[in-house]
């Protein structure tokens, strides 16, 4: 069934009015939280006479688990996602838009990742009713293999030697690898690690110095937006492109789908149950063996096994 859609942010163009008016006939709009709160969208949103208003009939909020806030409401246990606060904040103020709504306007949220605690901060956020519909399906992949690797913090780096092998033998061919780091320091350890290990194999061809024709790829919070390099980066990973390494944190592991990703490598534990089902999930996407791969350091790191 073919469906008639807009961007939010067409609709932030100056004509943004567009969206209250006779002529709009799409079905779904796609936004994201930042841009649905801001005032052109709110303002439409709330004014009862505009076709938004009235065609509204559903608010769906993917990535839910997103809305977890640190000490910010009452009677819940304190979030363990320490900078969920600056990360997505937005996400945690989208009950404002069931205040602007039709009343009785359902909402669906959605999430890959929520135990108890997470669908318990969801209901509060999102002012969800106790007797909610809630539909649970097995996050288990059977398709993945999970590996830990016990590691010493000078030996660290050299667990990543077949990768490099790997690379050299396989070049453009190489199995796309997504290798997640805590810090920006861990990050550029990483990445300089795999560069100069590789030497001109970084690239295809290989006596390219082209930014375009490395293999190798970078995706934070702060990658350099100015030149759509984050929007390059998933492209090629969507695609069968140049990239097939690339180093990242958890921000690339949020509301992605990524085929045939061979390989995950946690530099690090992940900081949660919660963000290894995140990364873990990039991982196998079409269905084939997918390794996952956990390097930790006994220099550095407290596992603790909580039991009741």
């Amino acid at each position: 069934m073919a469906m008639n859609c807009k961007k939010i942010a067409q609709a932030m163009e100056p004509n943004a009015i567009v969206l209250a008016s006779d002529r709009d006939t799409h079905q779904v709009v796609f936004a994201s939280a930042e841009q649905v709160l801001s005032k052109t969208f709110t303002e439409i949103l709330k004014d009862r006479s505009s076709r938004l208003h009235n065609a509204l009939d559903l608010v769906v909020v993917d990535e839910s688990y997103t809305v977890l806030r640190c000490g910010q409401r009452k009677g819940l246990k304190k979030c363990v996602c320490k900078n969920a606060k600056s990360f997505r904040a937005a996400y945690g103020d989208l009950s404002i838009l069931r205040s602007l709504c039709k009343e009785g306007t359902p909402v669906l949220a959605l999430t890959g990742t929520a135990d108890n605690h997470t669908r318990e901060v969801i209901m509060c956020d999102l002012v969800i009713n106790s007797d909610v519909l809630e539909v649970f399906l097995s996050p288990n992949r059977t398709n993945l293999r999970i590996n830990v690797i016990k590691t010493t913090k000078k030996d660290a780096l050299s667990n990543l030697d077949w990768l490099v092998e790997l690379c050299h033998r396989k070049q453009s061919e190489t199995p796309k690898t997504i290798l997640f780091c805590h810090t920006m320091k861990d990050v550029a350890t990483v990445t300089n690690y795999l560069m100069l290990k590789l030497g001109s194999s970084a690239y295809s061809p290989p006596t390219s110095r082209e930014s375009e024709d490395c293999l190798i790829g970078i995706y934070h919070s702060m990658s350099w937006d100015n030149y759509n390099y984050k929007d390059r980066i998933v492209s090629q990973l969507k695609s069968n492109w140049k990239v097939r390494l690339v180093v990242a944190t958890t921000a690339l592991s949020m509301g992605v789908n990524f085929p045939g990703i061979r390989y995950i490598i946690n530099w690090g534990p992940a900081r949660n149950l919660l963000d290894h089902h995140q990364e873990a999930g990039r991982a196998g996407r079409d269905d084939k063996k997918t390794q996952i791969l956990w390097l930790f350091t006994m220099d550095n790191s407290k596992l603790t096994v909580r039991t009741k």
